[in-house]
């Protein structure tokens, strides 16, 4: 899927939004059950995989020189399951070999989000025959089958990598959106109160809401400082209630990336270590504030060029681009502290 709709000048700096890519049920062509299904991944094929330490991909970049790429010195992973990228077609399951599908996974939730953490851990992303968007707004006529079978690849991949590149490393879990519905399972089935949390460096789960008794053992992140925990939010406009905030949003564990807490007053703009528009080109520090609202991450209108021109309520797709620079450097933070505080990633 292509962008197709871009907000005035603000698309310039921030982010695009596809329309098709907005919330709303859409027509079933079949049942689940009628519903081709793409062939099984193997994951000893790099080409499943978007994202590896030792291939040159998306993950590799970054948005100016003076930010360096650092996985080759890097003593910790991170698994990074992405979003939704599968809005067109007609099959419940992306096929990995559709190209577009691939191109657009890789140039935007890849580049934007995954490249956070290249600066201080290796990046392990698979490809995964994600469910299709209709899938989350069509539960019960298939949506569930289809949600199901993605968790599978993912799980899989993990497995995969557990066996063959991890080696007993310290890890970081990184989702959003779709991908964070996975990780959140992944979570339960590989580290809540088992021997891997000891692995754990923490887990970022951002962009779908969930409540802290869904884990046993795991807890949300206390502060800045804290490892094998976690941390989530989902971004919307100060003062913005989705429709379906009481069903779902209510009571989510959530994090304000800015300050690590959950303080429900605002962070003061100075603290914004700086958000990454759109076009990956540019980073705009001490730009906006925010504060945690009962399960919301409410944000002011980032003070960028041209943002007075548009009005924006959702900032879901730029759950990870407008704490951009935060994310990174607490995830250094984080690994540091794993490591007994050393930041050198001993």
């Amino acid at each position: 899927m292509k962008p197709s709709l871009i907000f005035c000048f603000l698309s310039l700096f921030l982010f695009t939004v596809s329309a098709s890519a907005q919330p709303r049920k859409q027509e079933i062509p079949y049942p689940f059950a009628e519903s081709p299904v793409p062939a099984k991944p193997d994951y000893s094929n790099l080409s499943n995989w978007a994202a590896l330490p030792t291939t040159a991909d998306q993950a590799d970049v970054t948005p100016n020189k003076k930010i360096k790429e650092n996985q080759a010195n890097a003593t910790v992973d991170v698994f990074y399951i992405h979003p939704t990228t599968y809005y067109n077609g007609d099959p419940w399951n992306a096929d990995l070999g559709n190209a577009d599908i691939n191109t657009y996974t890789d140039n935007m939730p890849l580049r934007h989000q995954a490249t956070v953490f290249n600066g201080s851990a290796k990046i392990y992303a698979p490809r995964y025959r994600q469910a299709h968007i209709r899938s989350f707004f069509n539960l019960h006529l298939g949506g569930k089958e289809a949600l199901a079978l993605a968790y599978q690849d993912v799980k899989s991949a993990f497995e995969y990598y557990l066996e063959h590149y991890n080696n007993g490393r310290p890890i970081i879990i990184a989702s959003h959106s779709q991908g964070t519905f996975h990780s959140i399972r992944l979570m339960k089935e590989f580290f809540d109160g088992k021997p891997l949390a000891a692995q754990l460096v923490a887990a970022y789960m951002v962009g779908f809401p969930f409540k802290a008794e869904t884990f046993t053992n795991l807890s949300p992140c206390s502060d800045a400082n804290t490892t094998g925990c976690y941390v989530a939010w989902g971004a919307y406009a100060d003062g913005y209630v989705p429709s379906f905030y009481d069903t779902i949003c209510k009571g989510a564990v959530c994090i304000n990336p800015i300050n690590w807490s959950n303080d429900t007053t605002f962070s003061d703009a100075g603290q914004a270590k700086g958000l990454v528009g759109w076009k990956y080109r540019r980073i705009y520090g001490k730009s906006l504030r925010a504060r945690v609202h009962n399960g919301l991450l409410w944000i002011t209108k980032p003070k960028i060029p041209f943002s007075f021109l548009v009005k924006m309520e959702v900032y879901h797709v730029a759950d990870y681009n407008l704490f951009w620079m935060d994310i990174r450097e607490n995830v250094a933070l984080r690994i540091g502290n794993y490591n007994g505080g050393d930041q050198s990633l001993k």
